[in-house]
């Protein structure tokens, strides 16, 4: 889902941001917000027709349409839909409408002709994703089954990475992941950790179990 959303998507926009030399969002001589970024709010119509999509016309079992469902009394209508589908394709599809979104969230927010990122709807996005996140991780962490925590853990991280990316809107944190060469260090401590906490969670995967009879 990442490599398709950063690979098709994303890149799409840079092609057409540099093809038609859209300009960036430039304050106080810095750069805020990059062309690519400035024209992805144009998509906001596909992405409410997705969410028709999945609030009118399916059962994704998920929380939040479940909410809408249910508000427009169409809920037992659509649990009758039968759910046996694709799991790596339904968290492919969640993952690409989910970061879509959030991004979507975080441009408006930003936009100052909507509220701007200093602007108190700012300050609830970012402070109202870090605590629902920690919310959600601590769900996580009741979890028994891999495949339900590992598609349960994609929206986590992306509510939480919210609040990360407006620090860097803020000027709060350094993002040292846009520029690596110049903090090979710390990225290499990441991607040591990266390396370690996946042979520890690849090795218990192949660990034998206890017969506990």
């Amino acid at each position: 889902g990442l490599f398709v959303w950063t690979g098709w998507v994303e890149f799409s926009f840079v092609y057409y941001a540099k093809r038609f030399e859209v300009k960036g969002l430039i304050e106080n001589g810095e750069m805020v917000t990059k062309p690519e970024y400035l024209i992805m709010p144009s998509s906001i119509g596909f992405l409410g027709v997705l969410f028709l999509i999945y609030v009118l016309g399916n059962n994704s079992n998920c929380p939040f349409f479940i909410w809408f469902q249910k508000r427009l009394r169409i809920f037992s209508k659509i649990k009758e839909i039968p759910t046996e589908k694709n799991p790596a394709v339904v968290t492919f599809a969640e993952f690409i409408a989910i970061l879509w979104t959030f991004y979507l969230l975080l441009l408006f927010a930003y936009d100052k002709n909507f509220f701007g990122d200093r602007h108190p709807v700012t300050y609830i996005i970012a402070f109202g994703s870090l605590f629902w996140s920690l919310y959600l991780f601590m769900r996580l962490m009741t979890f028994n089954q891999f495949a339900y925590s590992l598609r349960y853990s994609i929206p986590t991280v992306i509510i939480f990475w919210n609040f990360v990316e407006i620090l860097g809107r803020w000027n709060l944190m350094k993002e040292i992941w846009l520029e690596p060469k110049q903090y090979s260090l710390e990225m290499g401590l990441l991607l040591l950790i990266f390396t370690l906490v996946t042979s520890y969670s690849i090795f218990l995967g192949f660990k034998p179990k206890k017969n506990l009879q």
